[in-house]
């Protein structure tokens, strides 16, 4: 829980919407089909998303980016499933994008989409448009982007030992829907050991994802050994450390 109840402060948070038009996009091919999409693009008036193989057992396809007006090309080549690959020329791309998904150079067509790229109309990091997640939008002033600076929060929590013997702190496991994976911090030095009725006071960063929601929450798994250690046992203690939101007040619970 936080020290004194204060406000969970954000060590670095940015917005992850497009309000400029971009030069340049980040985009991860994800290899959804086109119902898995998630954004707030109205269908079919500014996406489109078309199936006509089946992209979900691909794991490296050919990708064409073009301009939806000018036919300029952004992007060709190969791209594995889970890779970033930045498409763009330098220049303000067109209001409309397409995107050609192929088996290879030359092969079977497996989905065309088209979105809307000026950022006049709803685009965020984490939209996905079919194969196709939103990884980045940058121009020549400003980059956002989930590669370089992703949401973090600092949380502070404390650690009560109840017992009647010292216990040696091993490491803490923290997990949560709006992490970016489950984090493990482990505890080094004198400052594993707690005494009887001690109270200790630790902090960690945890990565968030760029579309977390409002609300957060994170639970704890605490691994710790009783002293003497050649007496000692391994225990785990496990508990709700946080629900926040991005500008409220952490209402975490002891360990």
């Amino acid at each position: 829980e936080t020290i004194d109840g204060g406000e969970c402060t954000p060590i670095q948070q940015v917005s992850s919407v497009c309000n400029f038009r971009p030069y340049y996009f980040d985009f991860i091919f994800s290899g959804g089909v086109c119902t898995n999409s998630v954004n707030d693009q109205p269908y079919p008036k500014y996406f489109t998303c078309n199936d006509y193989g089946d992209i979900t057992e691909a794991t490296t396809v050919f990708i064409i980016v073009q301009g939806a007006k000018s036919n300029e090309m952004y992007f060709a080549g190969y791209v594995s499933k889970g890779s970033f690959f930045t498409v763009g020329n330098g220049d303000m791309v067109d209001s409309d994008t397409n995107v050609f998904i192929y088996e290879f150079e030359g092969g079977s067509t497996l989905q065309v989409l088209s979105f809307h790229s000026s950022c006049n109309k709803p685009l965020a990091l984490e939209d996905i448009y079919g194969g196709i997640t939103i990884a980045g939008f940058s121009d020549d002033k400003e980059t956002i982007s989930s590669k370089i600076n992703p949401p973090e929060y600092k949380f502070t929590y404390k650690i009560n030992n109840l017992g009647r013997t010292s216990v040696d702190l091993h490491d803490i496991v923290l997990t949560s829907q709006d992490i970016q994976y489950a984090a493990m911090f482990n505890f080094t030095g004198i400052s594993r050991s707690v005494t009887p009725y001690e109270t200790t006071y630790r902090s960690n960063v945890l990565p968030l994802n760029a579309t977390s929601s409002t609300c957060l929450e994170v639970f704890a798994t605490l691994q710790y050994s009783t002293l003497p250690t050649h007496n000692s046992k391994i225990c785990h203690s496990q508990a709700r450390i946080g629900t926040t939101t991005r500008s409220g007040k952490d209402k975490g619970k002891p360990i």
